[in-house]
């Protein structure tokens, strides 16, 4: 019995110890992890926009209370990281959402002309090769169509990822035209 007990007192403390590594590696990287995922964010922004890598970026970032999870405005920032007022590239909507296939995140562009500038499949645990066919073959379509009158293609073959991109794609517009239709 003694035994047991020293192996399960063993194991406590490899637990233990395990769990305390963890936490302080967690505790020296988060800041790090923090900037990594907004660099990845600013990315995707600048793929949409067609921003260069040199260009300071604001993003004024708004949670939504809708099914839409955010509206992010990109605005020209000084070399302080401050926004310069009146000087939008865009406005971007960011849809996460789940599926029959996981987690998605879809974020739609949308130019001052109230045309889709892009959209693109952010992080996601979709199934990577219907991912992929969405981003080579469909997504490329929205872009440059009105935001209040766009076309869908009706069948992809990947309908639980394309159903997704598209239902963000209608709370996008659906946001857009009640919030900024008349800019």
């Amino acid at each position: 019995m003694f035994s047991k007990l020293k192996i399960a007192l063993v194991l406590v403390v490899i637990g233990g110890l395990s769990g305390l590594i963890i936490f302080g590696v967690n505790e020296l990287t988060y800041k790090q992890i923090k900037i990594n995922i907004e660099e990845q964010e600013k990315a995707y922004y600048r793929d949409i926009f067609n921003i260069k890598d040199d260009f300071n970026m604001y993003l004024d970032i708004t949670e939504l209370d809708d099914d839409l999870d955010q509206e992010i405005v990109i605005y020209e920032a000084d070399s302080s990281g401050n926004k310069i007022d009146g000087v939008i590239y865009g406005v971007a909507y960011k849809d996460i959402t789940k599926n029959n296939y996981g987690d998605i995140t879809i974020i739609i562009g949308v130019d001052l002309s109230g045309k889709i500038a892009k959209v693109v499949i952010g992080s996601n645990n979709n199934t990577p090769t219907f991912v992929n066919k969405i981003e080579t073959k469909y997504l490329n379509g929205f872009t440059n169509q009105d935001i209040n009158d766009y076309s869908v293609d009706t069948f992809t073959g990947a309908s639980y990822t394309y159903g997704s991109v598209t239902n963000a794609i209608r709370l996008a517009s659906d946001y857009y035209l009640e919030s900024r239709g008349d800019e």
